[in-house]
């Protein structure tokens, strides 16, 4: 899959997640800083991201993600190559 799709379908589900009425548009955009998110918000995003990609997220894994760009780059590299 195209990092440019895979990097779309990711903000997607976060706008998704966060209910967030624009499209998010900056990847350094902080989880816990910028949207309040918590250990239910990231765990809810991964199981998005793990319907879409086909493939798993460890709650422990989905906890420490930081920014959108941390999803992009862990689904780049791990996920996205489960679908074409």
């Amino acid at each position: 899959m195209d990092n440019n799709l895979v990097a779309q379908k990711i903000r997607d589900a976060v706008q998704e997640t966060f209910s967030l009425n624009e499209p998010v548009t900056n990847d350094n955009l902080s989880f816990k800083e910028d949207l309040s998110a918590d250990s239910i918000d990231m765990v809810s995003l991964a199981l998005i991201l793990e319907e879409e990609f086909d493939g798993e997220i460890d709650d422990s894994v989905a906890d420490q993600f930081n920014t959108v760009n941390d999803v992009i780059n862990y689904v780049t590299e791990t996920m996205s190559k489960n679908v074409g």
